[in-house]
């Protein structure tokens, strides 16, 4: 039988001191969570992670990929900051 398995990582506090903390994100990924995970809506199962360093989003994504069937459903949904290197990437 099919799954439908999301992942959503919201970040929303920085170290570096030129990104500007953010407010939404975390909110965002909850009120997201809340309606993929509606059975009348989506019926996923989610998994948040809010804040959590890079290892532990990696191996999160590991994860949501590994051993799935080619009818699975897979959500990955990342809300934050993104940035580009010089080269525009």
């Amino acid at each position: 039988m099919p799954r439908r398995l999301a992942l959503l990582v919201a970040t929303y506090r920085y170290q570096d001191e030129e990104l500007q903390q953010l407010t939404a994100p975390g909110e965002d990924a909850e009120d997201l969570a809340e309606a993929l995970r509606n059975p009348e809506i989506a019926g996923f199962d989610v998994t948040v992670k809010l804040n959590e360093p890079c290892h532990v989003v990696g191996q999160a994504i590991g994860e949501l990929f590994h051993k799935r069937r080619r009818d699975d459903l897979t959500l990955l949904y990342f809300t934050g900051h993104g940035l580009k290197d010089d080269q525009g990437r």
